[in-house]
């Protein structure tokens, strides 16, 4: 691994921390994928079927904004071992195993070229997400999709009210304790979708053949 894509790497570490971790910081936006017009990014499935719905639930959620951002994912079969969840050119490749105890609840590792995303994956890691409910799994895994096409935090503190923003932290996904309610952090919000519009506006001259409709 380069020193470049370990600080990457480092950039993506997931906002979805347990309360013993320390607060990741709030980074610049990652690299954004290349486009020359719409841009299709598939997921491959490499979980359980226990983790089905909330994939599926994730996706339809950052769907919802596609006809703002030009950015559509699609669901495919895997093509990594979950334990490795090694890159797919071209794809985004998700991946629920027990990835040890590391202070995290998830994270997005992404790989560019002349700037611009070619692959990424995102781990889910069942070391801590075992024991956790479905408002965690779902704001991890759909904060991690975020996270493969450009986000960052849009607040790194854990304590404090949530912003209603799928890409911030917070102990409180629901936001149903205070102080973090009333609004949760389950789904992109209006700015998550505006960023997007403003990341990848205007398109450009290259993009991959796999993330063409």
């Amino acid at each position: 691994m380069t020193m470049r894509i370990l600080l990457l790497v480092l950039a993506l570490l997931a906002l979805a921390m347990p309360a013993t971790a320390a607060p990741t910081p709030s980074l610049p936006n990652s690299p954004t994928w290349a486009r020359t017009g719409p841009l299709v990014i598939r997921v491959g499935d490499n979980t359980t079927p226990a983790w089905r719905p909330y994939l599926e639930r994730a996706v339809a959620d950052w769907n919802a904004g596609a006809a703002r951002t030009n950015i559509r994912f699609v669901i495919v079969p895997g093509k990594s071992e979950p334990a490795t969840c090694k890159p797919v050119f071209g794809t985004v490749q998700v991946c629920a195993a027990s990835y040890g105890a590391n202070g995290f609840y998830g994270y997005a590792n992404f790989w560019p070229s002349g700037g611009k995303t070619v692959q990424a994956v995102v781990r889910l890691n069942m070391h801590y997400l075992a024991r956790q409910g479905p408002a965690r799994w779902q704001s991890v895994i759909t904060h991690e999709l975020g996270h493969a096409i450009g986000l960052s935090h849009n607040d790194a503190a854990n304590g404090n009210t949530n912003t209603g923003s799928v890409m911030d932290n917070t102990n409180d996904p629901e936001g149903l304790k205070p102080p973090y309610g009333p609004k949760s952090a389950l789904a992109p919000s209006e700015d998550d979708w505006a960023t997007l519009a403003r990341l990848y506006a205007p398109a450009g001259k290259t993009q991959l053949a796999q993330t063409k409709p």
